[in-house]
């Protein structure tokens, strides 16, 4: 099952190559409403290098690496799941970064796919993408629907957020997600397609959206500390076509 299904209810996508699971599947289990109040937002992503793994792990710029993704809203918040190196799990952040580290450059599967942390969600997450920005990451930006409403139900619930994990390996049966996974299994985003790694979301959002890169201006904007809001336009974002995107993209 290989297609992708774009739809406001809780419908079916795929998830590997297995059992079929749903966008948001987890505000289902948690019998949270529907959203309906869905509103234009930024997603900024980038797929992560493979030259300096150890570098990139071991000074704390583990996104550099793996990749990432963060929601920007209507507020200018930059939203992102991150992994949280300030729980009690970790006793040493230099020494978890420094066997993290060997673990990827090793390429222990075993205990990579066991890996899990309590994870946390922020919405100043910008420290991420200036370590791209100064990495020469190709950073892409691009219009999706997001929720208001659901994201600050997620906010405002620790318990829903620590019912989560931040995983290498993906199962959503055990709640083990990562920093894309995590906005479609609440339902904080409507039209995200479901994808693992970086490379697939990249792939399948390309295909969807209209990528436009980071641009120098904008990147010169994150290092000021200012955050641009996207353009409130959700009631014809769904038909738009990639050329209508783009041309709201140009104007913002």
């Amino acid at each position: 099952m290989n297609s992708i299904h774009r739809t406001c209810s809780y419908g079916l996508i795929a998830e590997a190559k297995s059992s079929p699971v749903k966008i948001g599947h987890l505000a289902f289990a948690e019998a949270l409403r529907i959203p309906d109040d869905w509103e234009s937002g930024w997603v900024l992503s980038w797929v992560g290098r493979r030259c300096s793994i150890m570098e990139d792990i071991q000074s704390g710029k583990a996104t550099n690496m793996a990749g990432h993704m963060c929601l920007i809203t209507n507020k200018s918040e930059v939203v992102a799941y991150l992994p949280d190196l300030e729980c009690s799990e970790v006793a040493s952040v230099d020494h978890f970064n420094k066997v993290f580290a060997k673990k990827v450059v090793s390429k222990d599967r075993t205990w990579l796919e066991r890996w899990n942390i309590r994870g946390k969600i922020t919405t100043t997450g910008t420290s991420e993408i200036l370590d791209a920005i100064d990495a020469g990451l190709d950073i892409q930006k691009y219009q999706v629907l997001y929720s208001p409403s659901r994201l600050r139900e997620i906010l405002s619930s620790p318990r829903l957020v620590g019912s989560c994990r931040y995983a290498w390996n993906i199962d959503t049966t055990k709640r083990h997600l990562n920093c894309n996974t995590f906005f479609q299994a609440w339902h904080i985003t409507k039209d995200l397609p479901w994808a693992h790694k970086m490379s697939d979301v990249h792939k399948q959002t390309s295909a969807l959206f209209n990528h436009i890169p980071l641009s120098w201006a904008e990147k010169q904007a994150f290092r000021l500390g200012t955050v641009r809001a996207p353009p409130r336009n959700p009631n014809n974002l769904e038909t738009q076509t990639r050329s209508e995107t783009q041309a709201i993209t140009q104007v913002a």
